[in-house]
């Protein structure tokens, strides 16, 4: 099979003539929206470590108190995966507190890939990303499209790691 595609578009008016356009399979390849392979492929405790970053670049803080660093805070991972408790507030947070991922049941993956995507092109529909994906359904695009779009700190954040 040939790696050239033959394209037979309309030239000129909407009675112009007819020619064959040859494009390439690279050039084809370029048009398609995609995020980018190593995000496509990203694991849980990758994309929890990357959150990490952007949220907390200096350390875990206390979204109440704003006590940060690595000795201000505890971790609690024995009871609840990534729980923290505020050593001066005895507040318990998280990764996600605080953020647009708070108070939801996604995986943190799911947003990591829907971020990467919006930090490139912020207006990108709701029907593009779950085609992107093919893993959540359309109100929860819209959903996490809403979120993301408000929360420029996460944005700024993954535009710059």
């Amino acid at each position: 099979m040939s790696r050239r595609m033959r394209y037979r578009g309309r030239i000129g008016g909407a009675h112009g003539n007819r020619a064959p356009i040859d494009v390439s399979w690279p050039e084809v390849q370029a048009c398609q929206v995609a995020p980018a392979p190593s995000i496509k492929t990203i694991t849980e405790p990758e994309a929890v470590a990357l959150l990490q970053k952007i949220v907390w670049p200096d350390g875990p803080r206390c979204p109440q108190c704003k006590a940060g660093g690595y000795g201000e805070s505890y971790d609690l991972s024995s009871r609840r995966s990534g729980l923290r408790v505020c050593k001066r507030c005895k507040a318990q947070f998280s990764l996600r507190s605080g953020t647009a991922l708070e108070s939801t049941k996604l995986p943190v993956k799911v947003w990591v890939k829907a971020l990467s995507v919006l930090a490139v092109d912020p207006n990108m529909r709701e029907c593009e990303i779950v085609r992107a994906f093919g893993t959540v359904a359309y109100k929860t695009a819209h959903l996490m499209r809403k979120r993301l779009l408000a929360d420029e700190k996460l944005l700024k954040g993954f535009r710059r790691v």
